[in-house]
């Protein structure tokens, strides 16, 4: 089998509120004002799965099942079509 190293970044739950201060969203994330990339449901701290920068904005991402999916589809994609 076949394995594959990437580098992840990931926040540990008890640094979330300082990451979405730096990032400059957390009343409004707070506020319930985000929504999932995929899916529109509001994302919470209860179903983070995921937070997305690009275009200069910050996407969210839950964590329901078919979100998860669509978001690990949609990166493979971006990262495929990355110029190198």
């Amino acid at each position: 089998m076949d394995r594959e190293n990437k580098e992840i970044n990931a926040v540990h739950e008890r640094d979330l509120d300082n990451l979405l201060q730096r990032l400059g969203v957390k009343d409004k994330f707070d506020a319930g004002e985000f929504l999932c990339k995929f899916c529109k449901e509001a994302v919470t701290k209860e179903n983070l799965y995921s937070i997305l920068p690009e275009s200069g904005g910050i996407n969210f991402v839950c964590d329901k099942p078919a979100c998860v999916i669509a978001f690990t589809e949609y990166t493979a994609e971006k990262e495929k079509n990355k110029p190198e």
